[in-house]
């Protein structure tokens, strides 16, 4: 492991503790292809919406329903372009954050955490692999 993913990998860790969810903290960070910093996230509400609820229910007072999670809020934040970067997060992104990485533009993916047993997991690598995108799970 570089220095560079050592570093990023222990900031992306920090960054996470941000979150105002109990159950899931998730940081992430995004750099450009020669390891600068560009942006960082972290799961939250939406900008200026109160947190209405950080339960998993079957009705509208369901957190899935309302957060933005980390990958998001990087890559929306950045004031840069994303395209070619690198995006660290310390959990494997879901099938929607896969999406918006695609169509950012980013290239590779390192990650910490990952839910295999999960569908949305399962959709995110096969459309990551449908592209190319390279994802690295950090020990």
């Amino acid at each position: 492991m570089s220095n560079y993913t050592e570093y990023y990998k222990k900031l992306v860790t920090e960054i996470a503790i941000n979150s105002n969810d109990p159950n899931t903290k998730v940081g992430c960070l995004i750099t450009d292809q020669d390891n600068k910093l560009l942006s960082t996230g972290y799961n939250s509400y939406p900008e200026n919406c109160r947190d209405f609820t950080w339960e998993k229910n079957d009705d509208l007072d369901n957190k899935l329903l309302y957060v933005c999670h980390a990958e998001m809020n990087a890559i929306i934040k950045s004031k840069k372009d994303v395209t070619n970067g690198i995006l660290y997060s310390t959990l494997f992104p879901c099938n929607e954050c896969a999406k918006i990485i695609i169509q950012s533009g980013l290239k590779k993916v390192y990650y910490i955490n990952i839910k295999d047993n999960k569908i949305q997991t399962k959709a995110s690598k096969r459309m990551l692999d449908e592209v190319g995108i390279e994802y690295i799970q950090l020990n």
